[in-house]
């Protein structure tokens, strides 16, 4: 084909205009997600919890195949110069349409990849945190949450590995649903399932029809159903029964969470019971992290804060086996800081 004068002319102006909007339309993206908002917005949500967000590189928006911002090289840690409580490769948080063009900050998705989070560190920045006396409000994900090969570790020591999690919206009244698939420190594959209907009230967060699925290896699978209420700090009460199997043998579980009052503290209670053995426990749970913690630096071992009993036909502990065993515990410790003080 002959291209004439005037067709080259026609040409050059239909890829000038073409052009002309694709430079437009990278501005308009850029100046709908601003970048530099939402990243200093995520900024100052941390600092307000005592903690510091950096990224390597500034974030990058993106439209295809949903408007959203590119994170690349997330540290997460507890003020500067802290121990890193969340290390992640990348990070992509998916911006709903609506938020963008009314100029609001809702995030739609978050999506991690490879995210590592240390357990002590965690542990370190909440025990810093002053008592929060606040209601508690149920957090708001418009979309859902999506991590992928994610590992949770206590300094050196790996406790899960190979972490996807992938949650539905979470909103009050709407069913909310979780998956959980990962690896245990020995190689075993754990995949967990939740699903509940959230329901925020004025004195209360509530998790009702709550139900958990949970499967362990070959060898353990448990199914729990219930609901939890939360009114703030140690205020707690939770009530989950169901099934379990262990190695072949099938049996009942329930647990049962009771708030602290002036005289208690938090208490869980757990009842398990088989054909050939039967387990009746009590305990603060606010006291065994204390408790584990302290298994380091003690000379000798130490019993950890229990009461009850436990009975088994048999108990099979690697290469022994102990026959009619029958174990009960005096009362367990209150977990300090764990009860309102008296007035």
């Amino acid at each position: 084909m002959r291209i004439t004068p005037r067709l080259r002319t026609i040409l050059i102006a239909v890829a000038g205009a073409a052009c002309l909007l694709a430079t437009g339309l990278v501005l308009g993206l850029h100046w709908l997600l601003q970048p530099e908002r939402f990243t200093r917005r995520l900024a100052a949500q941390a600092q307000q919890a005592g903690l510091e967000l950096k990224l390597a590189r500034p974030a990058r928006p993106d439209l295809l195949p949903e408007p959203a911002l590119e994170l690349e090289g997330l540290s997460l840690r507890a003020g500067a110069g802290g121990a890193p409580i969340l290390l992640a490769e990348r990070g992509r948080l998916v911006l709903p349409w609506r938020a963008l063009l009314r100029g609001e900050n809702a995030i739609g998705r978050l999506e991690i990849q490879a995210p590592r989070l240390d357990f002590a560190a965690l542990r370190q920045w909440l025990d810093g945190l002053p008592p929060d006396t606040a209601q508690p409000r149920l957090p708001r994900i418009d979309t859902g949450i999506a991590i992928r090969g994610g590992s949770l570790v206590e300094g050196d020591r790996v406790l899960l590995d190979a972490i996807d999690l992938d949650s539905g919206r979470l909103r009050p009244d709407q069913p909310f649903l979780l998956t959980l698939t990962a690896r245990l420190g020995h190689g075993e594959p754990v995949r967990l399932e939740l699903r509940t209907l959230p329901r925020q009230t004025e004195a209360a967060l509530q998790l009702d029809e709550l139900q958990l699925h949970v499967r362990a290896g070959r060898t353990l699978a448990l199914q729990l159903s219930g609901s939890v209420r939360w009114h703030g700090d140690a205020d707690t009460r939770a009530s989950l029964a169901g099934s379990f199997t262990q190695d072949g043998r099938n049996g009942t579980l329930a647990l049962t969470l009771t708030p602290a009052d002036r005289h208690d503290p938090l208490l869980l209670h757990v009842r398990a019971d088989t054909a050939d053995a039967h387990l009746d426990l009590r305990t603060p749970p606010l006291a065994l992290a204390p408790w584990w913690r302290s298994l380091d630096a003690a000379p000798r071992v130490t019993m950890p804060p229990l009461e009850g009993e436990w009975r088994a036909a048999r108990l099979d502990l690697g290469p022994a086996t102990i026959r009619n065993f029958s174990l009960t515990t005096g009362a367990a410790p209150s977990a300090a800081g764990s009860a309102p003080p008296s007035s």
